[in-house]
């Protein structure tokens, strides 16, 4: 039976978020980027890890997702054309596959994300003031090291 569905395949598009916003589905890489752009549109994916990506990262993104049910993972050096075709298909015909693969790639977004690592960042610095301010002495010199939060992180002066 022939599917009447309309796919477009770009190496590079500049309008990404209104290509995303467009998609009943996406095939994409497992970068980080990648996913964290899907996770915020709740985009059901088919997730092809780049091989030579440094540490093999985007396998383990790929496997971390796929392992929680947000997205389908493809191995390129062990898939055929057919296999993928069907991989593909599975996900754009299936509209309770899709809506699960939405909502669980949706858990993995966090919105003020940007936000709390600002906040958290400005809180260790604001730390390491006080600790260098109070412990410095006559000279001014500072402590080497000096524990600044409860997580035993350690600042290095």
């Amino acid at each position: 039976a022939k599917l009447r569905c309309r796919s477009v395949l770009r190496p590079f598009l500049a309008e990404i978020d209104a290509a995303l916003m467009a998609a009943t589905a996406v095939v994409s890489r497992a970068g980080a980027s990648s996913i964290a752009e899907l996770a915020a549109m709740r985009l059901p994916s088919l997730l092809i890890p780049l091989p030579t990506a440094q540490d093999n990262h985007q396998f383990f993104n790929a496997q971390a997702l796929a392992g929680s049910g947000a997205a389908v993972a493809v191995d390129q050096d062990r898939i055929h054309a057919a296999d993928f075709a069907l991989a593909i298909l599975r996900v754009v015909t299936n509209p309770v596959l899709r809506q699960s693969l939405s909502s669980q790639i949706g858990s993995w977004h966090v919105a003020d994300s940007a936000e709390r690592i600002a906040t958290r960042m400005l809180q260790l610095v604001e730390a390491h003031r006080r600790g260098l301010d109070s412990t410095a002495g006559a000279s001014g010199d500072a402590p080497a090291r000096r524990t600044v939060s409860k997580k035993r992180t350690e600042v290095t002066a």
